[in-house]
């Protein structure tokens, strides 16, 4: 494996290792919390994104909202955390039987 490769496994491994560490927080967070609905801002807050890119989320099916009065939306708990767990990353075991050592 070239330095290159291993280097670009590595980083992999890191950008991996830090949205588990954030949706694994996240979904802690919304779990143990008693609060029922959330504002846009809260929701795109807890989820480390912009209000608007949530509201695309939306818009294109992947989240659901709650119309509330005059327009304004709200997310339940149960959607946050669903769409959470459905963004985790789930990295294949590597398998190192095409490895060959020598020539």
């Amino acid at each position: 494996m070239s330095t290159k490769d291993n280097f670009l496994e590595s980083l992999g491994g890191q950008i991996a290792d830090l949205v588990m560490d954030r949706m694994t927080s996240v979904i802690e967070e919304l779990t143990n919390s008693d609060k029922i609905l959330y504002t846009e801002q809260d929701a795109a807050e807890l989820l480390s994104m912009d209000p608007h890119t949530l509201g695309n989320e939306r818009r294109d099916g992947r989240i659901v909202g709650i119309k509330v009065r005059q327009g304004k939306v709200r997310y339940l708990r149960s959607d946050l955390l669903k769409y959470a767990q459905e963004r985790r990353i789930h990295l294949p075991m590597r398998s190192h039987e095409n490895i060959s050592i020598g020539s």
